[in-house]
């Protein structure tokens, strides 16, 4: 006699008696579990731990299909605490299914961690898509045939039916796939704003561009490259958010770096600071004025920033 003919000799502990679960009714309860236990489990981790996600690895669909492979044990350990506490999964429940033990008795924890276990290495095939398919075809046929699982052989534990309809497996069925297709649907979503994001980057094109950076834009491309001096030219200016860089050359230096940078330093300062409409845009805009100097024999530039904090700063030294 077979383990599907083989009923328990008394029972369970509502005192009925119970048939063990076919293959469909436990894949669909299984798949249904485990999705709910992931997106718990990924929904505590994005709140507390956001930065996790937040990895260039978990983006996209091939992302989402690695945070399930991460989260699959975590899942587990958390349905043996369900099983533990409540007496059955939700997803069994729905179908009308109970997990117990031969003796038609609630698992401990021990038992149900060893139990899922064996699921998660020969049930799940550790989540790898190929190896679960093989091994969910291999225990599906198994079933079928009257047999049981190696994890329920080994733990003494059994999928009991208890209120199985087949209206009850498809509503099971139905819900898995719609949280299913909801998660492939964020995820190309999130794929599609991440291609536009990146457009968007290339192309120069910004949903949010800042007025202040635009008018220093602006300023910039008007500001023509022009010798200052004998040994000084300006280039011509760039511009990063609202940080404002002159670029200059000096072609021949007769001092060190030190009394260089300094002398720049104080005539920079004086320059920016006293200058009316340029001390305005620092306190008013939080506009950096940044003044880079390419020397001879200096990989370097020279990089001299004034803002309004540092204008505040000399004002109050005076």
């Amino acid at each position: 006699m077979s383990d599907l003919d083989t009923v328990p000799s008394d029972g369970g502990e509502d005192g009925n008696f119970r048939s063990y679960a076919a293959p469909w009714p436990r894949l669909w309860a299984r798949l249904l579990d485990t999705s709910i236990y992931i997106g718990v489990i990924a929904l505590v981790v994005g709140i507390f731990l956001p930065e996790f996600f937040s990895r260039d690895v978990f983006e996209g669909r091939a992302g989402s299909q690695l945070i399930g492979l991460v989260l699959l044990p975590f899942a587990l350990i958390m349905d043996s605490i369900v099983v533990v506490v409540f007496g059955n999964s939700l997803g069994k429940a729905l179908v009308g299914l109970r997990l117990e033990t031969l003796q038609n008795r609630r698992l401990n924890f021990s038992t149900a961690a060893k139990r899922n276990l064996g699921v998660y290495l020969q049930g799940l095939g550790l989540g790898i898509p190929i190896v679960s398919l093989v091994q969910y075809s291999m225990n599906f046929s198994k079933l079928k045939e009257g047999k049981q699982t190696n994890w329920d052989q080994a733990n003494f534990t059994r999928v009991f039916d208890v209120a199985n309809t087949f209206p009850r497996t498809v509503i099971a069925a139905i819900a898995y796939f719609c949280i299913f297709v909801g998660s492939t649907a964020l995820d190309v979503m999130s794929e599609d704003n991440i291609k536009d994001s990146e457009i968007s980057s290339k192309s120069g094109v910004h949903n949010r561009t800042d007025p202040v950076e635009l008018q220093l834009k602006r300023a910039a491309e008007q500001l023509k490259p022009q010798q200052i001096d004998e040994v000084t030219r300006l280039n011509g200016a760039v511009v990063k958010g609202r940080t404002f860089t002159y670029l200059y050359t000096i072609t021949r230096r007769d001092v060190k770096d030190s009394y260089l940078v300094k002398f720049l330093n104080d005539s920079i300062e004086k320059k920016v600071c006293n200058n009316k409409d340029m001390r305005s845009d620092l306190d008013d805009f939080s506009i950096v004025y940044r003044y880079s100097y390419e020397l001879p024999d200096r990989d370097k530039p020279i990089l001299i920033d004034v803002d309004s904090r540092r204008c505040s700063l000399i004002a109050k030294q005076r």
